[in-house]
């Protein structure tokens, strides 16, 4: 192949790293030597800081997942949204977890929301923690 073929095949990338025009071809070794390095220490900057980023990314989900919850006025429709959304995330880092193992978390949280629902409503009806009510304990 020729440096003129060689020349054409280039990305544009690689014309932006030699800083050359579109016509014009690295004319020594010494030049092509000195843009295959700048290349090189582009590509492995490049891969540290995208592996620097993928892991932060990677940890920030796991961290999603070990900490996630039901909050305050958030209705079931959005958290299983949030849930959805999250095993996607999961799967795309190859961390998804099993069919069980997500099902029991969505049933784990939603039940100890529903259970703190249920204490909230029976204390504002007051009722005690038996079922019944304070006032028919008083009568006896």
């Amino acid at each position: 192949m020729s440096e003129i073929e060689a020349s054409s095949n280039m990305t544009t990338t690689e014309h932006k790293l030699e800083g050359a025009d579109n016509n014009t071809a690295p004319q020594t070794s010494q030049e092509r030597e000195l843009i295959k390095r700048r290349k090189t220490q582009a590509m492995g900057f490049l891969r540290l800081l995208l592996i620097d980023m993928i892991i932060a990314d990677v940890m920030k989900i796991l961290d999603k997942w070990k900490n996630l919850s039901m909050t305050d006025g958030m209705t079931i429709s959005v958290f299983m949204q949030n849930m959805y959304d999250l095993l996607n995330d999961m799967r795309e880092i190859n961390q998804l977890p099993s069919d069980i193992v997500a099902v029991h978390k969505i049933l784990k949280i939603i039940l100890a929301k529903f259970e703190s629902i249920c204490k909230g409503a029976a204390i504002r009806e007051g009722y005690t923690n038996s079922g019944k009510s304070k006032k028919s304990l008083a009568h006896g």
